[in-house]
């Protein structure tokens, strides 16, 4: 449990995040709670599907259950998991996400990725209602949550102007990242030369970031692959990220594909891909 009194100034880029005022409050760490329920729930996984939709006539609900037998049923998307999970584990956390994907007039179930990734970029390593941005993603860890935002949703466009149905990922971190041995490394070079797809620059140093989401895609190291439960759903894995050196991410590479730099916005141009975190924290009367 972390316990401070300070508080630091959002960005420019969170004009839309309220920021609360902090003088005599503390705030504890919630990161830790936020790890071990979605590890609790992965150690007692017994069905899973990668899925938008939530459960049949329960509005604003991933379809998350808990059954007789006290194994879970996990069939949601990305931001339905991470949404289920920090509204049990840090609920204050999770009530900024809602707000601020109000302000974004996201009209989905639950918030979805691009809500939590500009959340997070407008806090860069500042404090605002119940969390610490984590800018630097070599100083990750468990319980932090990760995301990315695609195409349109990325450019605050209008809800209605948005057609493309991905709006980037988001995910709990399973630890701190993890360098890559001389073997992976060589794989990696050989996979992107194969598929003619640009190296990360040459001064960028390529980590393996493990996280807890829900996926289509194949990771490393991918639990969904060596269970019974499907190849898509819940599970845990490695995800590849690239990073400058400030630690911030240059781009993200999933096993099989080209390393992804950027996205294509709504003026047809690419832009430069933003991996953004945060650490959900809550407040305490301070002592």
């Amino acid at each position: 449990m972390q316990n401070t009194l300070m508080c630091k100034p959002a960005s420019l880029a969170g004009i839309f995040v309220l920021l609360f005022c902090c003088s005599g409050q503390a705030q504890t760490d919630q990161a830790a709670d936020t790890y071990a329920l979605a590890e609790r729930i992965l150690a007692q996984l017994s069905d899973t599907r990668y899925t938008h939709r939530g459960q049949a006539g329960a509005a604003a609900q991933p379809d998350i259950v808990q059954q007789q037998d006290g194994s879970y049923r996990v069939v949601t998307d990305c931001s339905g998991w991470v949404s289920y999970v920090l509204s049990r584990t840090a609920p204050q956390s999770m009530s900024a996400i809602r707000e601020f994907a109000q302000q974004l007039k996201d009209r989905q179930k639950w918030p979805q990725a691009y809500v939590y990734q500009q959340f997070f970029a407008g806090l860069g390593n500042g404090t605002a209602q119940g969390w610490q941005g984590v800018r630097d993603l070599r100083e990750l860890r468990a319980g932090d949550v990760v995301s990315w935002c695609l195409n349109q949703h990325c450019m605050n466009a209008p809800p209605d102007s948005v057609q493309a149905a991905d709006t980037g990922h988001v995910m709990i971190a399973a630890g701190p990242l993890q360098t890559l041995d001389t073997a992976a490394l060589t794989q990696l070079q050989v996979l992107l030369q194969r598929k003619q797809s640009s190296l990360p620059p040459a001064t960028a140093v390529v980590m393996q970031m493990p996280v807890i989401d829900a996926s289509t895609l194949p990771h490393y190291a991918d639990s969904r692959r060596s269970t019974a439960t499907g190849t898509s759903g819940l599970g845990r894995g490695n995800i590849y990220v690239a990073l400058d050196e400030a630690g911030q991410a240059l781009g993200v590479q999933f096993p099989g594909g080209a390393f992804r730099y950027t996205y294509r916005g709504p003026d047809g141009r690419q832009h430069t891909l933003h991996v953004n975190a945060a650490r959900p924290f809550a407040n305490t009367p301070g002592q």
